[in-house]
């Protein structure tokens, strides 16, 4: 469901915000609809099906506003009374996307950062979301709710012939290998999507953590999926990388968060990870090219 102009004027004009003179949709990075008003304020918009991470967005910017650099909430609809489904609207931050800047960045401001966003992950991983667990997965086994994750993405894999007969064998394989490593655990509410396009720059001092709607109770080490991935694929990220500037990142969030590591098997834990990311991909953009077609 994609806002139109006439929706995105009932929204400003329900905020307070009078007649926008300047509309600019965001299209990098986000699974949601986001426009930029006037330069001044963001509006982000989910469809209905997806209201449990509107919840968990509103949440975060409601509990983080006075721990962690997180957007100032102007308003927001949570049952789409306004514009026929849930939208935030909330402050522009200053800064630009920490990726567009990393490259640029000398060695010291680089650890400088990513110190600033180890302690922002920790302030999240030490919150008590006792009176929001509607919110959250009740997961009492880490490996377990990997495992059914992973079977639940193969069916639907193997149904929509994605993927041939001998490639769901190899998988299937794989992870049967790579599933008792996480067997060990450390539960916390956890942002797991820690890549550097969700994370602002401004005089080289994180200024902002964004599109906080990935929140989940989960292995604090999840959070390292992204930053792996950064690491051996920068251009998912951005076009031309260095690719030595990213190989540094792991190392970096170790130095700061070691916390994170510390775990027997991490190097198959992170394989399980990228494996289970790739099917949500895969069947992410099977949905979208059905739902264009």
């Amino acid at each position: 469901m994609h806002l139109d102009g006439e929706q995105i004027s009932k929204i400003t004009s329900y905020a307070g915000l009078g007649e926008a003179s300047l509309i600019e949709e965001i299209d990098t990075g986000f699974s949601n609809d986001v426009f930029t008003i006037d330069n001044k304020y963001i509006l982000k918009s989910w469809d209905p099906k997806n209201i449990h991470l509107f919840r968990k967005e509103l949440w975060c910017l409601n509990t983080l506003k006075d721990k962690v650099p997180v957007p100032k909430l102007i308003c927001f609809d949570d049952k789409g009374e306004v514009a026929g489904q849930p939208y935030i609207v909330m402050q522009k931050m200053p800064g630009i996307p920490l990726i567009n800047a990393w490259q640029n960045l000398k060695d010291d401001l680089k650890s400088q950062a990513v110190k600033e966003i180890c302690g922002y992950l920790k302030t999240i991983n030490d919150l008590d979301a006792t009176g929001a667990s509607e919110l959250f997965n009740q997961i009492p086994s880490w490996q377990d709710w990997i495992e059914a994750e992973f079977r639940k993405n193969l069916q639907k894999m193997q149904e929509s012939g994605i993927y041939g007969a001998n490639t769901i064998r190899k998988v299937k394989i794989r992870m049967d290998i790579l599933l008792p490593a996480l067997k060990e655990q450390n539960m916390k509410i956890s942002y797991y999507d820690v890549h550097f396009g969700n994370f602002l720059i401004d005089n080289n001092r994180i200024s902002a953590v964004i599109d906080l709607e990935r929140v989940e109770w989960v292995s604090i080490d999840y959070s390292l999926n992204w930053v792996n991935r950064m690491s051996y694929d920068p251009e998912e990220y951005i076009e031309d990388p260095k690719e030595k500037e990213f190989e540094k990142i792991l190392p970096l969030f170790e130095k700061h968060y070691p916390e994170l590591f510390n775990f027997t098997d991490l190097e198959k834990r992170l394989e399980a990870y990228t494996i289970l990311s790739e099917m949500r991909f895969k069947l992410k953009e099977l949905e979208l090219s059905e739902t264009s077609t």
